[in-house]
């Protein structure tokens, strides 16, 4: 008899998004009447707010059938070179585009003031959130509202460390007072290969109980995957797990999320010093047999 096999596979955030289609197939409603300025920056909004927020579906469903991508400006792997040029996106890889634009996401829930150009139908909307630049072109559904048809976009904090803190020198005898201290370094981004050999405690093989191995199961599905952000501060512990996808059992994910948890590091050395880091762990489970009664 096989038993049940784990492949835990690390990958970066927007490798795990290629696969299922996207739960939601009507985008937000749209504002009333033909379509104006107004609306595209609405509806701009809209599509920023989605991916700050993680709903995948969402911004999928926002997307028109064919994208032109004038270069995304990502920090992850392999979402990095894989919209890093101008192309024209369609079908399956559009899915692929919108998991990939939720690492734009961090920190941007507020999407900023909006600049908007329209000419002949279309509309092109410039926003600046916290942490990422946006610049969408809208076009006009058949059926109403506004899609977007293009995009060029990239993340401002993700893997950029603290800058410099300078000041001018008092004259002598009136130093003036002392600079304020650095501020805090912003986590770098890092592939999960490279931090997994800093890992010293903690279970890496974690399969999910007998209950959620039948659920599984009853759903008909031999394979589940589920992916994870996960932060460390300087000394190596875990500061931040949080969901990017789930494997679609509640119960799985929040034992990945537990076991997760309990993993330890030594601190991450760039250069000399330990820094913050993040990154993105992906989790395949192959279920090919009957799992045990309970």
């Amino acid at each position: 008899m096989r038993t049940p096999s784990l492949l835990a596979a690390a990958l970066l955030a927007g490798a795990c998004f290629s696969g299922s289609s996207p739960t939601s197939t009507e985008p937000p409603p749209p504002p009333k009447g033909r379509p104006d300025d107004k609306s595209a920056i609405i509806t701009a909004k809209q599509f920023v707010r989605a991916i700050s927020r993680n709903k995948q579906s969402e911004v999928r469903v926002m997307l028109a059938s064919s994208v032109r991508v004038a270069g995304l400006e990502l920090f992850d792997d392999p979402c990095r070179g894989k919209f890093d040029g101008e192309q024209t996106v369609t079908g399956d890889g559009l899915d692929v585009l919108a998991g990939c634009l939720l690492e734009l996401g961090e920190d941007s829930v507020n999407p900023g003031s909006g600049t908007v150009m329209s000419d002949r139908g279309r509309w092109v909307v410039e926003l600046e959130p916290t942490c990422a630049s946006y610049k969408l072109e809208l076009m006009e559904r058949a059926s109403g509202g506004l899609a977007v048809a293009a995009i060029s976009a990239r993340s401002k904090c993700g893997g950029v460390e603290g800058g410099e803190v300078g000041g001018e020198v008092g004259v002598a005898g009136d130093m003036g007072p002392p600079p304020p201290p650095p501020p805090p370094s912003l986590p770098k981004n890092v592939p999960p290969t490279s931090l997994e050999s800093y890992r010293i405690a903690g279970t890496k093989m974690i399969t999910p109980d007998d209950a959620d191995k039948t659920r599984i199961l009853d759903s008909g599905n031999q394979r589940v995957i589920g992916s994870f952000k996960l932060c460390l501060d300087v000394t190596g512990n875990v500061t931040q797990i949080r969901l990017l996808k789930s494997t679609g059992v509640p119960g799985y994910d929040a034992k990945l999320a537990r076991e997760m948890a309990k993993w330890r590091y030594r601190p991450y050395m760039l250069d000399g010093r330990a820094v913050p880091v993040c990154t993105a762990i992906t989790f395949v489970y192959s279920q090919s047999v009957a799992p045990p009664p309970p």
